[in-house]
């Protein structure tokens, strides 16, 4: 079984600290940087440092923007906390099917940043890797894997009983706006339980589905207020790093059109020097002086 190593001190709970964190995954993966998840990882990041969960499980990690944000969080704080991701990194019809490149880019990352055994990669399909968990011992739980309806209220039932007494939920993709039908069930689920949300880059709901601690802490945290703080920076980080990205491939075409430009003219004053000028004038290559 997958358990926390240690419990959590919670008798003394923190506040609400609003972080600017580094992100050392965009180090090898820049890409992250403006995934759909982008928008919402300082926020995750703040509430893994504020309700010190002794276990955080992911389903569907893909490249990991949303899990290395858990882990970040985890790791500056010096957490005990353990960080489990679970997919099958082969794709679904929503993120297309893919090869090993992306469990390969998701694993060297791991290796680079994360490679004590508080962050736990774990390849296997949901349903089947809900057997590695005992039953009340998940503290947060990420469900971002297949957006259809079904999929996600299965992820959700299968799951609940793994959920930690006041353990929270994150569900992906809730924004009417994403078209996924992920967004319906959202609808139905938060009409039961204690719930934050945020609609922006997809929608992120936050579920409170066995326990109001967390959500009445969070109220006296301010963290409505918050999640609109969170919802602006988020966008305006997104076209920021989108802005940066654009940048360096504009300079890393200008500098391949320069390396190409300077091939071309060594080949030119090669054939100089092998050929008679006239020969050069003939196909269309003619070297004009400065002068000229």
């Amino acid at each position: 079984m997958i358990e926390p190593e240690h419990s959590a001190d919670l008798s003394q709970q923190p506040a609400w600290v609003v972080s600017e964190p580094a992100y050392e995954s965009d180090v090898l993966n820049p890409q992250l940087a403006i995934s759909p998840w982008q928008g919402h990882r300082d926020f995750a990041y703040d509430l893994v440092g504020f309700s010190r969960p002794r276990l955080i499980v992911e389903l569907g990690v893909h490249y990991g923007c949303s899990y290395f944000a858990f882990c970040q969080a985890v790791k500056d704080r010096d957490l005990p906390s353990r960080v489990v991701g679970i997919d099958t990194w082969e794709g679904d019809e929503h993120c297309g099917r893919y090869g090993g490149e992306v469990y390969e880019t998701a694993a060297k990352t791991m290796a680079g940043s994360f490679a004590d055994d508080r962050f736990v990669l774990h390849r296997a399909r949901f349903d089947q890797a809900t057997e590695a968990f005992d039953d009340d011992s998940i503290d947060l739980l990420h469900i971002d894997g297949l957006h259809t309806y079904d999929a996600v209220r299965s992820d959700f039932t299968t799951w609940l009983p793994k959920l930690a007494p006041d353990g929270i939920v994150l569900m992906h993709d809730i924004a009417p706006s994403s078209g996924y039908e992920s967004a319906r069930f959202w609808a139905e689920i938060k009409q039961r339980h204690p719930h934050f949300e945020f609609l922006n880059r997809w929608g992120l709901g936050i579920l409170f589905p066995k326990g109001e601690r967390w959500y009445r802490a969070g109220l006296a945290e301010g963290v409505p207020d918050k999640i609109r703080g969170y919802l602006y920076r988020g966008e305006w980080l997104v076209e920021r790093y989108r802005a940066a990205i654009d940048l360096q491939w504009q300079r890393e075409q200008t500098d391949r059109w320069w390396q190409e430009s300077e091939r071309f003219k060594q080949r030119v004053g090669e054939l100089e020097r092998r050929q008679p000028s006239g020969w050069l004038r003939a196909i269309g290559i003619v070297r004009r002086s400065d002068g000229d």
